[in-house]
């Protein structure tokens, strides 16, 4: 196996876990932490970067990265060409894949998928599998379920409206927070 990076020997505590610091071999490329080495895969050119943390079972691997301050744990998965960013956080057995982006304060957990794939240039799709619903998500609106709404009447539901359409009280917060994000790369506001 030829190897992609080495620790740096510096090392953090994070929530009682120790961290070690990559460099990449190939130009010195100092990346991020992550608790072990099948944290980051050594094929292909994933990388964890600046203040970004990869631990417990998480892996990284194919052309994915992770950075900014995220936080992928568990026995998540980023693959493909995905990116984690941001305050993102990932946890659980969660996986991001193919194109997708996750970026600001997104919580993507439990059994969830994201993925992206290209309807045409100029537009794109997101599903997210996992929770109760399935959710799909355009630049026009978002179909949890069954239910189609336009992005206005996602974005001021309230916790009974949506209960009333099936969605689970306990999964309303983390579901408003992923509209709130698909909103923002969806529609670039």
């Amino acid at each position: 196996m030829t190897r992609k990076y080495e620790f740096t020997g510096e090392t953090i505590l994070y929530y009682g876990r120790t961290l070690h610091r990559i460099r990449r071999l190939s130009d010195g490329d100092v990346g991020g932490w992550i608790e072990s080495e099948p944290n980051l895969s050594h094929y292909g050119d994933a990388w964890v970067v600046g203040k970004a943390v990869v631990y417990g079972d998480a892996r990284v691997y194919g052309h994915a990265r992770v950075f900014g301050y995220a936080r992928v744990g568990g026995e998540a998965r980023v693959y493909g060409d995905a990116w984690v960013g941001g305050d993102a956080w990932m946890y659980g057995e969660a996986v991001v894949f193919g194109d997708a982006r996750v970026f600001g304060d997104a919580v993507v957990c439990g059994h969830a998928r994201v993925s992206v794939g290209n309807i045409s240039q100029s537009s794109h799709v997101v599903y997210v599998s996992g929770y109760v619903f399935h959710i799909t998500a355009t630049p026009d609106g978002v179909q949890i379920g069954c239910e189609w709404r336009d992005w206005p009447t996602w974005l001021s539901m309230r916790k009974a409206e949506a209960v009333a359409l099936g969605l689970p009280a306990e999964e309303f917060a983390a579901t408003k927070v992923l509209i709130r994000t698909l909103y923002k790369r969806l529609t670039k506001k």
